[in-house]
């Protein structure tokens, strides 16, 4: 929650100011740290590799985060190449006799 309070930076003895930063650096690291799980459980929990790529995005254009995107990317394109795999699989069993759709 941001607060306006008037400081009177030119008073060294007082030490409202470095309370209140640090006070603020915390909140920022626990409100990233918080981001950081909710973007791993989004992209882990997925049903399906291409909406774990849209959350990836979503968060790409936010670099001044740091929330370790290489790793997730990485961990969505080992997920898009078993599905690739699988739909290879799918194909090479039914090519010859496709199912008929109903």
């Amino acid at each position: 929650m941001a607060k306006k309070k008037n400081y009177d930076l030119l008073d060294h003895r007082r030490q409202e100011f470095e309370v209140d930063y640090e006070d603020f650096l915390r909140s920022v690291e626990m409100l990233q740290n918080k981001l950081q799980k909710f973007m791993e459980t989004c992209v882990e929990k997925q049903s399906s590799t291409w909406k774990g790529l849209l959350v990836l995005k979503r968060f790409e254009d936010m670099p001044q985060l740091q929330l370790e995107l290489e790793e997730k990317w990485f961990k969505c394109l080992i997920s898009y190449g078993r599905d690739l795999e699988n739909i290879r699989k799918q194909y090479q069993k039914h090519k010859d006799n496709p199912p008929c759709a109903a």
